[in-house]
């Protein structure tokens, strides 16, 4: 079998996808790095080589807590790290580092392989937005569910909601006007008050008792309530929990 040229290397090290750097141990200097790591955090080159590879991390700091780190990558095959590399801009990129030391002529390096993982942090958090919603919909199955996405401004009708108003799964537009502008005329304005209110700071609790009306335009009367299940600032996702009564409150 013919040997690859040894000048093969190099390219491939600069074209992995992934951002590679070789650090110093002792130092925690970045050596070198290839193209995809300069990418990752924005940089050019001599912006990256010689500095500290702490000045990247957003979770790592001082020397001492390196001494521990590299301590431990001695000791494992494959030392692996999630947290984020501050990029040049000042956002964080989150990553998965993999690191794994090696000694080449004597000297002792770490190779550290970063992975953005942007992605999957999105995916995850969207994954445990929406096991909030199964939380909440087996848990008040007898309710009418639905959740407003105030980062995307969407809003999921549940199932049991979409039965309840007289309409099939995907037959409600996923908007807030949905909701609002099928509330009675009379019960809308202090229904948008209460709302507006609670969202401002100034209502501790969002709760609203109204008339929403049903494919039929018959109109069923409503406890509504607000919980919030992710804390960010601003809140980025609320879910609203619409209790309806019974088939007697039809007028």
């Amino acid at each position: 079998m013919k040997s690859l040229p040894e000048s093969i290397y190099p390219a491939l090290f600069q074209n992995l996808p992934d951002g590679v750097f070789l650090i110093d141990p002792q130092t925690s200097r970045i050596l070198d790095c290839n193209e995809a790591a300069l990418r990752q955090v924005g940089m050019a080159r001599d912006e990256v080589l010689d500095q500290s590879v702490l000045s990247l991390q957003k979770d790592v700091v001082g020397a001492e807590q390196w001494a521990s780190i590299a301590q431990a990558i001695r000791n494992i095959n494959g030392f692996i790290f999630i947290g984020a590399h501050r990029h040049k801009s000042g956002a964080d990129v989150p990553v998965e580092v993999h690191t794994s030391a090696f000694t080449f002529e004597g000297q002792e390096y770490f190779l550290s392989v970063a992975r953005n993982i942007t992605e999957r942090v999105a995916l995850e958090s969207d994954l445990d937005s929406r096991d909030v919603q199964l939380r909440f919909a087996l848990s008040d199955a007898s309710d009418g569910l639905w959740d407003w996405n105030l980062q995307t401004n969407e809003v999921f009708f549940s199932p049991q909601l979409n039965r309840m108003l007289g309409y099939g799964p995907h037959e409600m537009k996923p908007t807030l006007a949905t909701w609002l502008d099928n509330l009675h005329p009379e019960d809308a304005q202090s229904v948008r008050t209460n709302l507006d209110e609670h969202m401002q700071g100034r209502r501790e609790r969002y709760v609203a008792e109204y008339r929403l009306r049903n494919r039929n335009g018959h109109y069923t009367t409503g406890v509504g309530f607000a919980r919030e299940t992710l804390r960010v600032n601003p809140p980025a996702s609320w879910v609203w929990c619409k209790t309806l009564l019974t088939a007697n409150s039809w007028s």
